[in-house]
């Protein structure tokens, strides 16, 4: 191969495929996956409230 070719494939090489093995850009989720909706305050204390009496429960 020519002096050329090999640098400009080299330079390929360093500019896409490095780029890509350092910093993997990220694959979208799957059709079937649905995003969870965030939890307010409230449903989050309130599951932590159960979650820690349900625990003390046990014991």
């Amino acid at each position: 191969m020519k002096v050329e070719v090999v640098c400009r494939k080299l330079y390929d090489h360093v500019r896409y495929d490095l780029k890509e093995i350092a910093f993997p850009s990220s694959l979208p989720d799957p059709p079937h996956i649905k995003q969870c909706r965030k939890l307010t305050w409230h449903e989050l204390f309130l599951l932590l409230f159960f979650s820690n009496f349900s625990s003390v429960k046990l014991y």
